[in-house]
């Protein structure tokens, strides 16, 4: 699903994808880069990651 995603986004000519998560370690093991911390409503932090679409 992943891929797709990628896939999808390179598609529509977009040349990275970025997410917030409150997951770790899920997305490195797909080579999804760790970028740094976002800060919710909430005021807690969850990490935000970056991956280019044409890496597959």
């Amino acid at each position: 699903m992943l891929q797709h995603g990628l896939m999808e986004a390179a598609k529509k000519g977009y040349k990275k994808l970025f997410l917030a998560t409150d997951l770790e370690g899920y997305y490195e093991k797909y080579g999804w880069k760790h970028s740094g911390l976002v800060y919710g409503a909430s005021g807690y932090s969850i990490n935000f990651y970056e991956k280019e679409t044409n890496v597959m």
